[in-house]
């Protein structure tokens, strides 16, 4: 869905990223970059957003082509008409309450748009739990929605967090991301109360509060990942701030309640999101949508494992650095000079460059092994490279990576393209022999 103030230029898909930051006006005056976040902490960018008020689509387009930007989508902002017709109406019924606009098998139905959450870090005053909610996990909770709803499933409106039919108020029918004045992003959901206790329950309560299921699966095994499960009206709220429930006509939703078809532009977009080869069509859109996003998932449990014994491993590591500095008692360490330094640096470096070529460690972890272990030249952790220095029978480096050896690292898709570019580059354009001769000289010189 278009965003309604700003043009966005799709650079990478989100898919691969645990979170996302934005920073307004980084790239000049209404130029707003999105960074992804990978698990190894990674910042790309992602994405770039232009306001609608200084750029014209062409504008934005010129200004991506003159600092060298190919968009995998560029998306124009949405005409604001349709959104100025809403905003009068709710604007109306604030003012004077609008009668029901369908009556169905007897029972009247009325609409209203209703805000769900903003943009920030919300904790839970009594399980302490936290949520932080940006755009782009908006627009995932949007995009999941589409897919249960296309899928069969709804979205209930019940009396508080229940699951008892019998509190059923209504359905939520669209979502959608609007701003507020400050420019955060509002996610806002039209929701169908039935009856006239529904719409009672709608003008006196006025607040709502989300349930978020983080993977919702449904009986046919279909991974819709983590997904907005229903919309609680209450009046104990997590999140503050709320407007009340604004009634609407039926004709502003696009919902049709006999299905709808997923058009070309949004299937393109769904594909280019979630990385997907394979063209989306009418057919096969949510078995290859619930595919991608169970790899996802399962991708993202991997890596949280790995790098969990990754934790383990670098903390069992400053044990053994804080009990050799113990067992030094306090003397001065021996000196080691700058060239020794330098050739314990290359073994260790092309040490962790074959973990990287066997598979046993990401490029990102071997950068921070090598960050801790080694460091940069004039700089380098002569401790943990010098058994001489750290007085352990091997060096604490060539433990740790001799350890890593044993690791077996889940295989997450990506294998050797960019990691023999990683292990290249970290040595220049070192053969085998290369790397056999500096451990040769590393060991001759710590014997």
């Amino acid at each position: 869905m278009p965003y309604q103030t700003e043009h966005a230029a799709w650079l990478k898909a989100p898919g691969k990223y645990a979170s996302f930051r934005r920073e307004n006006d980084k790239f000049g005056a209404g130029i707003h970059p999105i960074f992804g976040v990978t698990d190894a902490g990674k910042a790309e960018l992602q994405a770039i957003r232009f306001d609608k008020g200084r750029f014209t689509v062409s504008q934005a387009q010129k200004w991506l082509r003159e600092h060298q930007h190919e968009p995998m989508l560029f998306e124009p902002a949405a005409s604001g008409s349709a959104k100025t017709s809403a905003a009068l109406l709710c604007a109306e019924t604030l003012l004077s309450p609008v009668g029901h606009e369908t009556m169905q098998d007897g029972m009247p139905v009325k609409r209203f748009r209703k805000d769900l959450i903003t943009e920030g870090v919300y904790r839970h005053p009594s399980a302490g739990w936290t949520l932080d909610v940006d755009e782009a996990r908006m627009q995932r909770w949007i995009a999941a929605f589409r897919a249960m709803t296309n899928g069969g499933h709804q979205v209930p409106v019940p009396a508080g967090h229940s699951y008892d039919p019998r509190d059923g108020l209504g359905m939520v029918v669209d979502m959608e991301i609007e701003r507020d004045s400050d420019g955060k992003a509002v996610l806002v959901a039209v929701m169908e109360m039935i009856g006239d206790e529904a719409i009672s329950t709608a003008y006196r309560t006025r607040r709502v509060s989300i349930s978020v299921n983080p993977e919702f699966v449904d009986g046919k095994g279909r991974n819709f990942g983590e997904v907005i499960e229903h919309v609680a009206v209450t009046g104990y709220p997590v999140v503050p701030g709320q407007q009340d429930f604004r009634a609407i006509a039926a004709s502003l939703v696009s919902t049709d309640d006999g299905g709808e078809t997923m058009d070309k532009p949004t299937l393109d977009k769904l594909q280019a999101m979630y990385g997907i080869s394979e063209e989306l069509t009418d057919e096969n859109w949510l078995d290859k949508i619930t595919e991608a996003q169970k790899a996802l998932s399962e991708a993202s449990a991997a890596a949280k494992t790995q790098a969990s014994e990754l934790k383990t491993k670098l903390d069992d590591m400053g044990k053994e650095l804080e009990q050799a500095k113990q067992a030094s008692g306090g003397t001065k360490p021996p000196e080691v000079s700058d060239e020794v330094q330098d050739v314990l640096a290359e073994a260790a470096e092309a040490k962790a460059a074959s973990l990287v070529e066997t598979g046993k460690i990401t490029p990102a972890v071997k950068d921070k092994l090598c960050a801790a272990l080694v460091g940069a030249a004039g700089k380098r952790n002569v401790f943990a490279l010098s058994r001489h220095v750290s007085k352990t029978d091997a060096s604490l480096a060539n433990a740790v990576l001799d350890a890593l050896k044993e690791n077996d690292v889940v295989k997450l898709g990506e294998k050797t393209g960019l990691q023999v570019l990683q292990a290249s580059t970290a040595q220049g354009d070192a053969t085998e022999a290369d790397a056999a001769e500096i451990k040769r000289r590393a060991e001759s010189v710590s014997s």
